[in-house]
């Protein structure tokens, strides 16, 4: 997992920009799926990482299922948990 953000310097969310690499190939609408999405979250207040785009792109092209989107969200949130020493 990387610290980048995928936040600019005037305070817009760039996705595309920070890690554009995980959009080559995509479709329009599949691009602009996983922008949505990551952009109401951050709305409210998440900040999303490398690999929460990377499996939401997964997702949306159809590499992985919802069942496994959500194992790995999980994961990573457990870990972020475990590393801030919460119980």
């Amino acid at each position: 997992m990387t610290a980048t953000s995928a936040v600019g310097v005037d305070g817009t969310l760039d996705l595309e920009g920070t890690w554009p690499d995980l959009f080559d190939g995509l479709t329009v609408e599949q691009r602009e799926t996983v922008t949505e999405v990551c952009a109401n979250d951050w709305l409210e207040g998440w900040d999303p990482t490398r690999d929460d785009v990377a499996d939401l792109v997964a997702l949306t092209t159809g590499q992985i299922d919802g069942a496994e989107y959500i194992a790995r969200g999980a994961a990573r949130a457990e870990a972020s948990r475990l590393a801030r020493g919460e119980a």
